[in-house]
């Protein structure tokens, strides 16, 4: 399985976002790849993608990982190359200062034979995360994260 990452940059233009957005899947896709996954709430704050995810991931023949904002949860969906939801991801630990709930248990997703955990941003500096995935026999573990917007500032000033 050839698998793409995407840690996107988002700003305050949403019609950019987007774009970029469909950019990155359609290069993944010429490049053959099987699988593309999004940071953590990328393309959430692309609101002309909440209403095609399925239709991109088929429209591009990709499976797809992308974040999302869903009932107070900070969640990722899994969507096939068919376009079909195969699933959804809830962050289980949320930082004190998160306004999302906190889910409650690690899934495993079959993509395409392979066995696939999402842990998604901070929840991956605990060790029971990956521990129970492995227990759960995933091939892959993917952490969608932004921490990009956080951690920049730091890596601006290493020589």
């Amino acid at each position: 399985m050839l698998i793409a990452l995407a840690q996107a940059k988002v700003t305050t233009n949403l019609e950019r976002n987007y774009e970029h957005f469909t950019e990155l899947l359609e290069r993944a896709s010429r490049k053959g790849a099987d699988l593309i996954c999004f940071p953590e709430l990328f393309p959430s704050s692309v609101p002309p993608f909440f209403d095609e995810p399925e239709e991109l991931a088929e429209r591009y023949d990709i499976n797809l990982i992308a974040g999302f904002e869903e009932e107070g949860y900070n969640v990722c969906k899994v969507f096939s190359r068919e376009g079909k939801c195969i699933g959804v991801q809830r962050k289980v630990y949320t930082a004190r200062s998160e306004r999302y709930k906190c889910g409650k248990s690690w899934k495993v997703f079959n993509i395409e034979g392979v066995k696939v955990g999402i842990v998604i941003c901070s929840s991956l500096w605990r060790p029971e995360p990956a521990s129970i995935l492995r227990e759960k026999g995933v091939d892959i573990i993917f952490n969608p994260s932004r921490l990009y917007a956080f951690l920049a500032k730091w890596w601006e000033h290493v020589p």
